[in-house]
């Protein structure tokens, strides 16, 4: 009677804590991260590269694959019986929290990057300006070429520190051989952190010789429609460089056109702009590895915590005998 009891028991317990054979535990973890990771791949540049063109088509995107996800889920936690295949209800769980999270990072992209890349890619491109032609000319321009023997004035840079965010902003105004020294300034030449108080602006390309290009700075509504000004309120301190230009014209008595415009002095504005494209899929990229690093990591976590319940049941299995 003892030893019968001591193998139904043993059965029962083996049973309850039945074990998924290693080659099986690979598979289900390597379709449980790449599943996933394809979601997030196919989210994160969808939304990069098409929000700009279609929000609401990225949005229905998501909804679609994250609910397909949801309904996965619930589908195989309600309709499967067979513990060992309950596993696949995790596939819908983790696909759409990367569908959350793809579209999330690829909102942070493209707003940080892609958003600028393709405004200043379908905005106008201006050559042979003239620094002292009226900004108002240029307001649907993205990038200037100005005329041969334009230049910073790099005698008349200020530096001024903005208290709130301990950054130096530097200023500094675009003239040409037609300009006389009382007239006043239509493009200012801005930069963070690249100049000394007085008379020193080495900003982008400014030290570069020859250099003639302008990357125009675009306000918030330039941007993004009103209701979407607040997220990028933040990437460029108008406030601050207009408190600079003050500081300049106190300092050096230069007067500012009332349609002034900062930009940015670069010696290829078309470069510049795919430089935004290129920040962009560099970022994309260190996602998807930080996709895999905290997929391992999880991997690596069940694998030890799998291990130890299997060496903690086996333990308590010969401790009492499977009774």
């Amino acid at each position: 009677m003892h030893k019968a009891h001591a193998k139904v028991g043993k059965t029962a317990f083996n049973k309850e804590n039945v074990s998924t054979p290693p080659a099986q535990r690979v598979f289900q973890l390597t379709v449980l991260c790449l599943g996933p990771f394809i979601i997030f791949v196919t989210l994160m540049l969808t939304t990069m590269f098409q929000f700009y063109n279609s929000p609401v088509g990225v949005l229905l995107a998501f909804c679609a694959i994250a609910g397909l996800c949801v309904m996965q889920y619930l589908v195989v936690d309600q309709c499967t019986r067979k513990p060992a295949q309950k596993w696949k209800k995790f596939l819908g769980f983790f696909g759409a929290l990367c569908a959350v999270a793809g579209v999330g990072v690829g909102l942070c992209i493209h707003y940080e990057w892609m958003l600028f890349h393709a405004k200043y890619t379908n905005m106008m491109k201006y050559t042979n300006v003239a620094a002292s032609q009226p900004a108002l000319q240029f307001e649907d321009a993205g990038s200037l070429l100005f005329t041969e023997g334009t230049t910073v004035d790099r005698t008349r840079a200020v530096g001024y520190r903005n208290i709130r965010t301990s950054q130096t902003m530097c200023v500094a105004p675009v003239v040409d051989g037609q300009m006389a020294s009382t007239d006043p300034i239509v493009f200012f030449a801005v930069g963070l952190n690249c100049c000394g108080w007085r008379a020193s602006f080495h900003c982008d390309d400014a030290a570069k010789g020859g250099t003639r290009g302008g990357l125009l700075v675009l306000e918030p509504n330039q941007l993004v429609s009103p209701a979407m000004e607040w997220v990028v309120a933040d990437e460029f301190n108008f406030a601050a460089f207009e408190d600079a230009i003050d500081l300049q014209k106190s300092v050096f008595a230069v007067s500012a056109a009332k349609n002034h415009r900062m930009l940015r002095w670069v010696e290829d504005p078309l470069a510049e702009i795919d430089n935004y494209r290129k920040r962009g899929l560099e970022a994309a990229i260190l996602s998807c590895v930080a996709f895999f690093i905290i997929s391992a990591i999880l991997i690596v976590k069940d694998v030890v915590s799998e291990g130890a319940r299997q060496k903690a049941l086996a333990q308590q299995l010969m401790k009492t005998g499977g009774v």
